[in-house]
């Protein structure tokens, strides 16, 4: 089972300039964590100190917004998308 993992431009340095990353994982938490297993760096950026996703940092499947699903707990299909998108500050 294929899940592409959108790393968003801010992040990429992060991941050897990867802007996806092919994850085989059952729910969006054991591909989070496959992630940041993979990509060390990642771990402040995507989870608080706490263990907990930041509210600055939203995680999308497939154009939904995981809070509106189950969570981190949302089950992964074959072809998913997850898109990791930090919010924007500023004016």
């Amino acid at each position: 089972m294929d899940v592409n993992v959108y790393i968003p431009t801010p992040f990429i340095k992060f991941t050897n300039g990867h802007s996806n990353v092919i994850v085989n994982e059952k729910n969006i938490q054991d591909a989070l964590e496959f992630l940041i297993n993979r990509h060390k760096q990642l771990k402040e950026l995507i989870f608080d100190i706490d263990g907990q996703i930041p509210h600055h940092i939203n995680i999308y499947l497939n154009n939904t917004e995981i809070s509106s699903l189950n969570g981190t707990k949302t089950l992964l299909n074959d072809g998913d998308q997850i898109a990791i998108i930090p919010a924007l500050i500023g004016g």
